[in-house]
């Protein structure tokens, strides 16, 4: 067991470069294909993350110029998605079906605060677009893309099953690996 102590830097400050914010999140999870694990699930845990101290703590990276406050968010709903059938998908090919449901009136219409994360069916494999798979190089990952004029954020949960299980958390709980991955791409 290491005692190794690294004190924190007195004064630090983070820098704000002017990426987006997202001030009071409204989340909109989508279930990818057949036999999403944990539908009922996962909105709870979105809701109670989003309205709890966990949430509150991003205050941190509040910013001055612009003035941006981070807050609690909503739910705003969930929706299931069949998907294209394809057990191998591109980013840029979850971004045009993602795309496609807000065009439909699948999904809630996106917002400034909108976060739509994408949970996938086991054995659905996805590319990033820099060639990195699922389960392989990445647990799970965020991104955005514009659409009809707007700014889409959306975020990458691969099924913490199969070759993501013991690589993507270590606990007993596939329930739990899952809102772990999916928590780090909420806050980030």
């Amino acid at each position: 067991v290491s005692t190794d102590v690294v004190p924190d830097a007195a004064g630090a400050k983070l820098t704000y470069r002017g990426g987006p914010v997202l001030q009071n999140v409204a989340v909109a999870p989508v279930f990818w294909g057949s036999g999403v694990q944990f539908t009922t699930q996962i909105p709870a845990f979105y809701k109670a993350a989003i309205a709890s101290s966990y949430y509150d703590w991003l205050s941190e990276y509040n910013t001055t110029s612009p003035s941006q406050k981070i807050g609690e968010g909503t739910m705003v709903g969930a929706a299931n998605d069949a998907g294209t059938g394809t057990i191998n998908l591109s980013d840029s090919q979850i971004q045009s079906a993602l795309g496609t449901l807000i065009d439909q009136g699948k999904v809630p219409a996106p917002t400034a605060n909108t976060y739509y994360p994408i949970h996938f069916a086991p054995g659905i494999t996805i590319t990033a677009s820099d060639g990195s798979k699922s389960c392989q190089i990445f647990c799970a990952y965020h991104g955005s893309f514009n659409h009809g004029g707007k700014t889409i954020y959306y975020g990458i949960s691969p099924d913490q099953g199969g070759s993501c299980a013991g690589g993507c958390g270590s606990d007993p709980s596939l329930l739990s690996n899952t809102t772990s991955v999916s928590s780090h791409e909420l806050v980030e």
